[in-house]
């Protein structure tokens, strides 16, 4: 890694070239690096949810920009809310979405699990696994091992008790079931 405090070419610039080089500006001075190598990253599930999240956001932003119509509006909004910050309609829309979609967070969806499943006998394991669909509304058998890190039969096991509970509906067959709320045991729908 390099760095210049004073390189009147380079003040000011970040970005990278290719997947080769990166320049950032910090405090002051320019940094050029290698750039990170992030195909051995393993993400946790809120993190993946997080970025999927975030990539519905920026496909959204470029539908209501892709229109003419919708991007006056958009850009008529942003004319008021410079004051705030915002110069950029994409950045807008996609703060817009988030907040609209945004999850909630553990310890929110851990009280209104509580609350909601607590007359039935499930495990931590099981506890766990509903309050993860409750937050990132996703929960397939693989997931399941993942944070709860048991076996892939022990997590049938545990899901198939579920179900049986009628807590939870399975869709699909094989390694693509997903498993969503039963109607009225979603413990973020207020009764």
């Amino acid at each position: 890694m390099a760095d210049g405090s004073f390189n009147i070419i380079m003040q000011r610039i970040s970005g990278s070239i290719g997947k080769t080089i990166v320049y950032r500006d910090y405090r002051g001075k320019t940094v050029v690096s290698k750039h990170p190598n992030m195909s051995k990253v393993v993400r946790s599930p809120a993190q993946r949810a997080s970025n999927a999240l975030f990539s519905k956001a920026m496909k959204h932003a470029r539908e209501i920009l892709a229109d003419p119509v919708q991007r006056e509006e958009v850009m008529e909004r942003i004319k008021h809310l410079k004051d705030k910050g915002y110069r950029r309609a994409c950045s807008l829309l996609v703060k817009e979405y988030i907040n609209k979609h945004k999850v909630l967070s553990q310890r929110a969806v851990e009280k209104l699990a509580v609350e909601k499943f607590g007359a039935f006998p499930l495990s931590l394991r099981q506890l766990n696994g509903l309050i993860y669909l409750a937050r990132f509304s996703e929960l397939s058998n693989s997931i399941y091992q993942n944070i709860n890190k048991v076996s892939k039969a022990t997590a049938t096991r545990d899901l198939k008790d579920i179900i049986s509970m009628g807590i939870l509906i399975g869709e699909g067959k094989g390694a693509g079931a997903k498993y969503i709320f039963a109607k009225n045991m979603n413990p973020k729908e207020v009764e």
